[in-house]
């Protein structure tokens, strides 16, 4: 997420406003903001994660899928996640 925060920094400190011109100017903050919402968004993710998985703790993987009815649709999400890296749809 540092990442997208400094590139959005490095742009906006380079006023490049009167080269790019207003329009183009906006857009590509409006770029760089939204790869800042999306690292945020992905960093929860990651948190919720490891938080859900915390919890489980030394439960089996019986016993979670037993307390998987329990779960709330964010907590099941973030297992999902922290097992599955990409499900391809044919």
């Amino acid at each position: 997420m540092s990442e997208t925060d400094d590139e959005l920094d490095t742009f906006l400190a380079a006023a490049l406003a009167s080269v790019l011109g207003c329009e183009l100017y906006r857009a590509e903050v409006e770029r760089r903001q939204d790869a800042v919402r999306a690292a945020q968004r992905d960093l929860g993710e990651a948190l919720r994660a490891n938080l859900v998985l915390g919890q489980a703790g030394t439960r089996t993987p019986g016993q979670l899928a037993e307390a998987w009815p329990e779960l709330t649709m964010g907590e099941k999400r973030a297992v999902v996640r922290a097992y599955v890296e990409r499900v391809t749809v044919t």
